[in-house]
């Protein structure tokens, strides 16, 4: 529950969420990781008009999405524990987890995650991972109509997503869980 409390938005991302949803048209969140359990939305903006509904407190399985990309190729968890989590998901269109494993290395050369269309057929998430001292414990995602966000440019996206969640460090008001 600490993160839940407006102390989340002291973060210092609300700006940067806000400028990222207003230039994609998308939704935008920020999330902490909660071990290869599950993350929490725990900052988000809307800008685009037709929106994809996520709510401040929802809990996704760790894995899944580009938020899972993220968490498998710069998280600390071994290949045994993130192949036994990624065979739990459940996907409206599964990758195969040699697919799944080729998008983590192309993640971690990027240094953002995309999912087109797995997750959510006919959506797409471009996540970033944010690193402090005690390594990754965020993730900044844009999410959208899988058509829109291709047609500005998906990498175009990530690269700025990235480059953001970089620049910001946590606000000493958080108080982590």
């Amino acid at each position: 529950r600490p993160f839940l409390s407006s102390k989340a938005y002291g973060l210092g991302f609300q700006p940067h969420l806000d400028s990222i949803a207003s230039r994609y048209e998308a939704t935008t969140t920020l999330v902490k990781l909660v071990g290869l359990k599950h993350f929490v939305v725990i900052a988000i903006s809307r800008q685009e008009q037709l929106r994809v509904q996520i709510d401040i407190g929802s809990r996704v399985p760790a894995l899944i999405s580009a938020t899972g990309r993220c968490i498998a190729a710069f998280g600390v968890h071994s290949r045994d524990e993130i192949e036994a989590g990624f065979a739990k998901l459940r996907w409206h269109n599964p990758p195969t987890l040699t697919e799944w494993w080729a998008s983590v290395e192309e993640t971690r050369a990027k240094g953002y995650a995309i999912d087109d269309g797995h997750y959510i057929r006919g959506m797409c998430a471009i996540s970033a991972p944010v690193q402090t001292g005690s390594g990754l414990t965020h993730c900044v995602t844009a999410l959208g109509f899988a058509e829109q966000l291709r047609h500005i440019g998906l990498d175009r996206i990530g690269e700025e997503i990235r480059d953001r969640a970089q620049s910001v460090t946590l606000s000493s008001e958080y108080v982590p869980i």
